[in-house]
């Protein structure tokens, strides 16, 4: 189940278990620059096999990684690529080590 909240001033992604290449192509190829989101919950806790590019198109400012510690270092795990790679453009990631699972946007 992939959602995409529109508030006034804000919006937000949610990918859920969409990890699969295929299932990004799909959306990105239906919905394009629709997909622009100022936060994004990261498919499959952010260890997944979607391609960077995707990121470029939503072209989010906060990226949630749903994901505890040894999700996020664990050695044979993606999770760490991709918030290296997140951060590298510019973009605030936070993570079970970040604090309470909680997101409250005003």
């Amino acid at each position: 189940l992939i959602l995409k909240f529109n508030f006034k001033d804000k919006s937000m992604l949610f990918m859920g278990d969409a990890h699969s290449q295929d299932i990004v192509s799909l959306i990105t190829n239906r919905y394009g620059d629709k997909l622009q989101a100022d936060y994004i919950q990261l498919g499959h806790h952010g260890n997944n096999t979607t391609d960077y590019a995707f990121y470029d198109i939503v072209k989010p400012k906060v990226a949630f990684f749903d994901a505890p510690e040894w999700l996020m270092v664990g050695e044979q795990y993606r999770a760490k690529d991709l918030f290296v790679y997140l951060k590298d453009k510019g973009i605030t990631c936070y993570d079970f080590r970040s604090g309470k699972n909680t997101v409250i946007i005003k």
